[in-house]
């Protein structure tokens, strides 16, 4: 999380820079500037909350996997509705992705702004759902371990 925060002030910073930045580029400094604050300093507010926030970030139990990781989490995952379960890599992050038979049901309960970001992850993954272990007092592959044996458990 303290890696995330300082990325994020980085990103911040540099967005600042960007704003204040004259020279000529193929696209608007200020644009990507603004885009910069607006996205980083989100993601930075959110891994300071999730720092000090006590709640657990991810519940496991008989009936479901309740996702509260990341900012675009969607809460409560049915193990009935899990079709399957594959793991992708982005640069140095492993992401567990969950396939469900109804993914549309899932994007209809969130507000506009997560829907449009899990979107981005449907149209990537080909599922919204994509937990990391970053923002989790676990490493990945005890992450893995504990969603596969849930789900197991239930087949």
């Amino acid at each position: 999380m303290l890696f995330a925060i300082g990325g994020s002030t980085l990103f911040v910073v540099l967005g600042f820079f960007m704003l204040n930045n004259s020279s000529e580029m193929k696209y608007d400094p200020k644009v990507i500037g603004i885009a910069g604050i607006l996205f980083f300093g989100a993601t930075g507010i959110f891994a300071v909350k999730k720092l000090f926030d006590k709640k657990p970030g991810l519940i496991i139990d008989q009936n479901c996997i309740t996702d509260q990781s990341s900012g675009v989490s969607l809460g409560l995952i049915r193990w009935s509705d899990i079709t399957e379960i594959k793991v992708e890599q982005i640069m140095s992050t492993r992401l567990l992705l969950i396939h469900v038979c109804d993914a549309g049901q899932y994007l209809n309960n969130v507000n506009r702004t997560k829907r449009r970001m899990l979107q981005a992850n449907m149209k990537m993954y080909g599922t919204p759902i994509a937990i990391s272990s970053v923002a989790l007092k676990c490493n990945f592959t005890e992450l893995e371990t504990w969603i596969r044996s849930g789900l197991n458990s239930v087949r």
